[in-house]
């Protein structure tokens, strides 16, 4: 490939870039409030090797909470098509007087399973409060 066609190739991947960065930030941008209290959740798994995992969470509230956090998690593994078991629950986990909660923790699971998180997300502030479940993907 000569110079030129290398030049040519370089440009169109960055514009296919910039177009798909502009994309992304349009749509997160247009996503509406998953409620009153709730502003959005995080879940990401992060592989450790040997079937343990750090799970990192998170609770975004639309303004400052006086409370906001999980009240309860728990790691479900997958034992049939859409059929799920409770391998381990946590206790509540809370952040006072902000508008997030972020925290993370390790498990050692199976190499050859799959596993969700849920949680009860809690959130109070001096109009009342709310609890919302949800699950990893």
């Amino acid at each position: 490939m000569d110079d030129f066609m290398k030049k040519v190739m370089k440009r169109m991947a960055a514009f296919v870039m910039a177009t798909l960065m502009v994309g992304s930030l349009i749509s997160a941008t247009a996503a509406t409030r998953a409620s009153d209290y709730f502003d959005s959740y995080y879940f990401n798994f992060q592989m450790l090797g040997s079937g343990n995992m750090r799970i990192t969470y998170g609770v975004f509230g639309t303004e400052t909470m006086s409370k906001i956090g999980v009240s309860k998690i728990w790691i479900e593994e997958e034992v049939g098509p859409n059929d799920w078991v409770t391998v381990n629950t946590r206790g509540s986990s809370y952040t006072y007087n902000d508008m997030d909660h972020m925290d993370n923790f390790e498990y050692g699971g199976s190499v050859y399973s799959v596993y969700r998180v849920g949680i009860s997300a809690y959130a109070q502030n001096s109009k009342g409060s709310e609890t919302k479940t949800v699950y990893s993907e």
